[in-house]
């Protein structure tokens, strides 16, 4: 998302994927006919009935940040690296991270 984020403005979406997909060592025209195709429709709505039933009250209308964090089914409110890696680790997960960041 940064890479489409900081691409100019005046590109259009092909322009940008073509942009982006290079620096990411991805093939542009494959993206492109996912994106287009019966698959990149059949994936977008998926996504749309999940974030429809996740999310029912913001479905249509209200507030919804972005990115939405969620660990184990919890929104995470603290979105910094020391509080994300501070709930994982909490949750078990085994990293060297986890002893940087105080529990």
């Amino acid at each position: 998302m940064t890479c489409w984020d900081d691409q100019d403005e005046s590109l259009d979406g092909a322009a940008r994927t073509k942009a982006c997909a290079g620096g990411a060592g991805l093939d542009a025209g494959t993206i492109g006919t996912c994106a287009t195709g019966s698959k990149g429709a059949a994936l977008q709505k998926t996504a749309a009935d999940y974030f429809m039933t996740t999310y029912p009250t913001h479905a249509h209308s209200g507030i919804f940040s972005v990115p939405n964090i969620q660990i184990d089914g919890a929104r995470q409110d603290d979105t910094s690296y020391s509080g994300l890696v501070g709930v994982l680790c909490s949750k078990g997960v085994k990293s060297t991270a986890c002893s940087a960041v105080m529990i």
